[in-house]
């Protein structure tokens, strides 16, 4: 082994060296407020001579979720950044690799390869590395911005399990309470969701004295500098007007040939950086809902952001919930992001429902064979009634479930034959994980 890229794998792996040195190590990798994480697909097992990657957007506690579960497992772990420009080169060869971290750990426990996007054939090389069975798991993070999922999906085909890994869910961030009486429980998690709103739930901004400064800290760096440099965006103003274009119709029909006239750019110019922005998982084009019973639907999609508070963060807009005019806005594209956050890309589907004549359902949700609709009320609906919208969905679809999601209490009806329950937000979140 060269002595350069021995000396780099001792820095990344001291405890390779000195056995002891593991638990502190660990722990400088974990944030002094741990909040343990459902990734969507987690099986709660990491399988030997298997691929588990966890793909999503950069700072969504991918790496954390990963050495949160290697505590037990170490020292006996091997860890390669795919940032650094020696470990790309080295991993070139899935056999010198797997020779070279013989030399250092005999029996290795799992590997980490973190930022794998970094490698150009990141498929081949991971491939490469499980046929040669290493006898261990190989644990691997990236983020589908450098679509990373489209670099691996063929390789990797029977030789991986995919975690999705999304900023917190109001789930994720009621374990703490579950011991608490049921009104101060309650009075917590609407705590926790009027912050969601404003600010979203990435975990360095949730965890944060200042979560707008994160905000924006991330959307420059991360997400409008990262895009930039990986990507050719021709035309960065337009780019950034897009973003801000796209924060203040979260919610409406996508209209291309607009974004384009006032982003001043061509509409295959704005189809291409909303599709950046889409692999980025900053924002969401969420497709309409087709049954196969009705060809009433527009095939419009419509925007939504992956996260309240970076769409606060284009806006630069965190003003109190009292003097907003957007907060109708800001509950449905909460539900939406709380419903990516428990589907399985693969095997669930999500869409909305709407027809020529202007009826509308807010989301369908497809999961486990069964149907799901949710619309949205923000703030408390007293009424209680069942919208013509809804009443012709039910009519036409028979839906399993129709929620009404409000700020108010549990109320349960039926209505041709199927069962209608208003509920608030953190009961949506229960049903969701179900």
């Amino acid at each position: 082994m060269e002595a350069d890229l021995e000396q780099l794998l001792r820095r990344y792996n001291p405890w390779l060296w000195s056995k002891d040195t593991w638990p502190d190590s660990w722990a400088l990798r974990m944030p002094e407020h741990f909040v343990p994480r459902l990734p969507v697909n987690w099986t709660g097992a990491f399988p030997a001579n298997k691929v588990t990657l966890v793909i999503g957007p950069r700072q969504s506690g991918k790496s954390t979720f990963l050495w949160s579960e290697l505590r037990d497992v170490g020292p006996d772990v091997v860890l390669v950044n795919c940032e650094e420009p020696l470990f790309r080169t080295w991993c070139r060869s899935p056999a010198e690799v797997l020779g070279q971290i013989a030399e250092l750990a005999p029996r290795p426990r799992a590997m980490l390869f973190e930022e794998v996007q970094h490698l150009d054939e990141a498929g081949l090389f991971l491939k490469g590395l499980v046929d040669l069975r290493p006898g261990c798991p190989v644990l691997v993070t990236g983020s589908s911005s450098f679509h990373l999922t489209a670099k691996t999906r063929e390789s990797l085909a029977g030789r991986a399990q995919r975690l999705r890994m999304l900023p917190f869910s109001l789930r994720e961030m009621s374990f703490d309470l579950v011991d608490l009486p049921p009104a101060v429980r309650a009075y917590r998690q609407a705590e926790r969701l009027q912050r969601m709103l404003i600010y979203g739930s990435y975990p360095e901004a949730w965890l944060s004295d200042d979560p707008s400064g994160v905000l924006a800290s991330l959307l420059e760096g991360v997400i409008v500098k990262d895009a930039s440099d990986l990507f050719r965006i021709d035309h960065p103003e337009a780019y950034r007007k897009l973003l801000k274009l796209m924060a203040s119709q979260i919610g409406n029909l996508v209209n291309l040939a607009e974004w384009a006239a006032l982003c001043g750019v061509s509409s295959k110019t704005v189809r291409r950086y909303a599709s950046i922005l889409e692999e980025a998982h900053v924002v969401s084009l969420l497709r309409p809902w087709v049954s196969g019973k009705r060809a009433e639907l527009t095939g419009t999609p419509k925007v939504y952001f992956c996260d309240n508070g970076i769409r606060n963060a284009a806006l630069a807009r965190f003003h109190a919930h009292d003097r907003r005019n957007d907060l109708g806005a800001l509950w449905e594209n909460w539900a939406f992001a709380e419903i990516q956050k428990s589907i399985r890309p693969l095997l669930d589907g999500c869409g909305f429902w709407r027809t020529r004549s202007g009826a509308e359902v807010d989301f369908v949700v497809e999961t486990g064979g069964r149907l799901l609709a949710v619309e949205v009320k923000a703030g408390v609906d007293h009424r209680r009634r069942v919208g013509r919208a809804a009443r012709s969905f039910i009519e036409a679809i028979g839906p399993d479930l129709f929620v009404m999601l409000h700020a108010g209490e549990r109320f349960e009806r039926e209505l041709l034959g199927c069962r209608i329950v208003w509920i608030g937000p953190a009961e949506l979140a229960s049903l969701l994980g179900r």
